[in-house]
């Protein structure tokens, strides 16, 4: 009797490590998505608004949900110490915010990179950087939905036959 729970607990174990695994995908778009809609609402305050870039990343960081709106909220108190610039309040945000995400580390950086841009009094320079994330950020989300169906069920198979693996080994 024993060893059929050991074998049920292997088995359900292993298919919950393959659908955790199948849904990081899903979990990076979702994160990616939400970065691209906070990159929006700071090019609108940049381009449109007249109000100083940390009140934009404040306002920002209270109308995002999860990790990017702690990303925002952190570059908001980066600022406050006026010796930081914008550049390294963004890459220390970054850094901190991002490292318990989804997200990799490719599109870690990307992101540290935009910040580059940011605070310089061209607005255009400013802009640009925005625009090359995003563009970024669509090209990865494409590729993540191209992916998303084949990677779901090899994941999920995986899961159930290590844990199909790990009864078999146990008994």
């Amino acid at each position: 009797m024993l060893k059929y729970i050991g074998s049920l607990v292997a088995v359900f174990s292993g298919t919950l490590i393959g659908y955790y695994f199948s849904k990081r995908g899903e979990y990076r778009a979702a994160e990616l998505t939400e970065m691209k809609r906070a990159l929006n609402m700071l090019r609108s305050s940049i381009e449109y608004s007249v109000i100083l870039l940390p009140e934009a990343v404040l306002d920002i960081s209270e109308k995002c949900t999860g990790i990017i709106s702690a990303l925002f909220n952190q570059m908001h108190i980066n600022m406050k110490d006026e010796s930081e610039t914008a550049y390294t309040a963004w890459v220390k945000s970054v850094d901190s915010a991002l490292k318990n995400s989804y997200l990799t580390t490719e599109d870690s950086e990307m992101i540290a990179e935009m910040g580059q841009t940011l605070g310089y009094i061209d607005k255009r320079l400013q802009l640009s950087g925005m625009t090359m994330l995003t563009d970024y950020i669509d090209l990865k989300c494409a590729e993540l939905r191209e992916n998303a169906a084949k990677n779901k069920n090899l994941f999920t198979s995986l899961g159930i036959m290590s844990g199909l693996l790990v009864t078999v080994v146990l008994i």
